[in-house]
């Protein structure tokens, strides 16, 4: 059996690895545009910081791919699938036969037409080779605008910050992590981002990014405040990677459609990971993408495995503090909650109860209590 995977993240090894767990004699293919080894993409801001972090992001060394008898691909484009005849065509123009197909194409940065944000030293980051762009392009005390105060570029400005940068986060919403957070928790971890030296502006958004003879110089903000810079860092959001599975008339939605199995609309064609949803489920998160390619791997080699769909807590380790979160933190009437705060020490915990159960948690700086109160949701 002929297992073919396109992808090198957390979903695609995780499925190649499943895939001979359940099936020994299977041949499995990873096929990547990507031309490093597949690495720990929750890490790569850490590459920001300093060098020699390259090698400590993989998730394998290459001989462990080499002892698993997995084919990888790498620096090779699929370009298009062919259902029928069950073939890949690569760019370099061979074609590639399978049994069964696991799509893992995750997603790609999301950038907005922001005017100028074609100039020179604007980036995001997305890949190993894009986070040592970054690195080689900058000195430190180089000032650096993060435009994006979500996850990813929270994690980038900290990593930023630690290389010697100087740094400012340009937030469009009116707080922090508004998705996870309330809002005397967002202030505290506002406060504390600002107390390492990062500037954060909040409810604010970026009318332009400006240059001189193509190189950025700054920043123009929506309220005519204008940032200097040396270089920005676009990290406003992902987009999946749909483009393969759409051409041949995959099911999708945002992201594509996939069932318990992870089966597309067509069969013999599995996906997971960053590029599908499943019942409108989507999380993003590296451990998802982990147990989706776990279940089409196993699948695609013959086995008959399901996976339901977690709600799983929000964690977050970063700007030197800790932050999870998990349930429904808003207060309605009937439900009571326990809160306590020190500004001071930048520590926040908050449980909303309702019937003396536990509705929702949040937690920063200490953060120990979270998997045991998560039993309790």
């Amino acid at each position: 059996m002929k297992i073919a995977i396109v992808g090198s993240g957390a979903a695609a090894v995780s499925a190649a690895e499943a895939a001979l767990k359940q099936n020994p004699d299977a041949q499995v293919a990873l096929f990547s545009e990507d031309p490093h080894l597949p690495y720990f993409r929750p890490r790569l801001a850490e590459v920001l910081a300093k060098e020699g972090m390259d090698e400590k992001i993989l998730l394998h060394p290459q001989k462990w791919y080499d002892e698993n008898e997995i084919h990888l691909h790498l620096g090779t484009s699929v370009t298009s699938l062919d259902p029928q005849k069950k073939e890949l065509s690569l760019e370099n123009g061979n074609k590639e036969s399978y049994d069964k197909l696991i799509l893992a194409t995750g997603s790609r940065s999301f950038v907005p037409p922001i005017p100028g944000v074609e100039h020179r030293g604007v980036y995001t980051l997305w890949t190993l080779d894009q986070a040592r762009e970054i690195r080689s392009s900058l000195k430190p005390g180089d000032q650096v605008v993060v435009i994006g105060g979500g996850l990813l570029g929270l994690e980038a400005a900290w990593q930023l910050h630690r290389g010697g940068a100087s740094v400012s986060v340009i937030e469009s919403l009116d707080r922090l992590l508004a998705n996870q957070m309330d809002e005397v928790g967002s202030a505290l971890f506002k406060a504390k981002v600002e107390s390492l030296g990062i500037q954060v502006f909040t409810g604010s958004n970026t009318k332009a990014i400006l240059a001189e003879d193509g190189n950025v110089c700054g920043v123009e903000l929506s309220t005519g405040e204008i940032l200097p810079a040396t270089a920005v860092l676009v990290s406003t959001g992902v987009r999946a990677r749909t483009e393969l599975a759409e051409a041949v008339g995959i099911k999708i939605d945002r992201r594509i459609q996939v069932n318990s199995r992870m089966e597309t609309s067509l069969p013999d064609i599995y996906a997971a990971g960053d590029n599908v949803e499943m019942e409108g489920k989507w999380y993003g998160l590296w451990t998802i993408s982990l147990q989706e390619g776990a279940v089409a791997g196993k699948n695609a080699a013959g086995g008959d495995a399901q996976y339901e769909m977690p709600v799983p807590p929000y964690m977050l380790s970063t700007m030197d503090t800790k932050v999870m979160s998990a349930g429904n933190l808003k207060t309605e009437e009937g439900q009571t909650v326990e809160l306590k705060e020190d500004k001071e020490n930048f520590t926040y915990r908050k449980l909303v109860y309702k019937d003396d159960k536990l509705q929702g948690f949040l937690l920063m700086g200490d953060t120990s209590e979270g998997l045991n109160l998560r039993k309790q949701l």
